[in-house]
């Protein structure tokens, strides 16, 4: 690959995660250069969902939601010898996301509250805000100093947009809540907002945080829109449908509200992508049990795979177990 990166990459289960060490991977172009072995906690469900990245005067630290486990910080400044250095029990169960505000790590738990961590001080970590307001979400999406909760367990299963210009106390200025919505990914003004059970994409405007409104919407080719990512300065979005043969497709959304198929990619018809994160032309994928598959998009009608990473290459167990984030420094 023409890019080195440190990968930090979390696999979906406990079972998962011992039979892939006892049968080998394979990968193109990528190699393990270290491994840290999540606890095993005695529960059949996955331990680790999301991850995110840190860095701050003490280097690079990797934020592992790890269900109901919590949330792990992990030293990833030697990449072949990563260290918990913290850890957070859950509050109310299932942590699923983390993300990083400045040195706050921003966290919500499916069954939980919000949490606003201050991670200044990575190795002792303090929780400096909880919000339960809304029963739990599933995602979170920083942008512009505000955080986007996504899939909270409140009317419709909506967006939540809240200001952290305090983030000791983060207040909610806005909502937009017709439908579930499992993700959203931004740029601009732009909210991208994934209705992963109706099947289609709606574009929001958010240029008046406290009255988003839908200018757009359109239906992804496997219509369970899962998530997706902004590149190429806004003109571009790459999209995901978590689902049996759920694949990657690339928009066109120069023109936000008239969105225009320009390319799809796909591993295998009988498995799932999940998350993505791209930096510049490169574009990361967390392909839940077909690894990780990292692509080129220097040309957005013809994505290449520049290489993978894969610790189940027999792909057994569900589709939905293995690889569900991936982040990259």
């Amino acid at each position: 690959m023409k890019r080195k990166s440190c990968l930090f990459v979390l696999l979906f289960s406990v079972v998962t995660v011992h039979s892939a060490v006892a049968q080998g991977f394979t990968a193109l172009n990528m190699e393990r250069v270290g491994y840290f072995n999540v606890p095993d906690i005695g529960q059949d469900f996955y331990v680790v969902a999301d991850v995110w990245g840190y860095e701050g005067p003490q280097g690079r630290f990797a934020l592992l939601a790890r269900s109901n486990d919590g949330l792990s910080i992990i030293d990833i400044n030697d990449p072949s010898d990563p260290v918990e250095v913290a850890h957070l029990d859950a509050i109310g169960g299932d942590l699923k996301d983390v993300k990083v505000y400045e040195h706050y790590a921003v966290a919500v738990e499916e069954y939980g509250p919000l949490q606003i961590i201050d991670i200044s001080d990575p190795s002792h970590p303090v929780r400096v805000a909880e919000v339960y307001d809304y029963g739990g979400a599933h995602n979170v999406t920083i942008h512009d100093g505000m955080a986007f909760l996504t899939g909270v367990h409140q009317g419709n299963g909506g967006m939540r947009i809240l200001d952290l210009s305090d983030p000791t106390a983060p207040v909610e200025i806005g909502r937009f809540d017709p439908y579930y919505i499992h993700d959203v990914a931004l740029y601009g003004t732009t909210a991208y907002a994934s209705a992963v059970y109706f099947g289609f994409l709606a574009v929001v405007d958010v240029s008046d945080p406290t009255h988003p409104r839908e200018v757009g919407r359109f239906s992804t080719p496997g219509h369970a829109t899962h998530h997706a990512w902004s590149f190429g300065d806004g003109a571009y979005l790459l999209v995901v449908d978590e689902t049996s043969g759920g694949h990657v497709s690339i928009w066109d959304v120069s023109d936000p509200a008239s969105a225009r198929l320009l390319s799809e990619y796909q591993v295998s018809s009988g498995t799932s992508v999940h998350n993505p994160f791209i930096i510049g032309e490169t574009a990361y994928l967390s392909y839940y049990m077909e690894g990780i598959r990292v692509l080129d998009l220097t040309d957005p009608s013809n994505p290449t795979e520049l290489g993978f990473f894969d610790t189940n290459p027999q792909n057994t167990g569900s589709i939905f177990t293995d690889f569900w984030g991936v982040f990259a420094f």
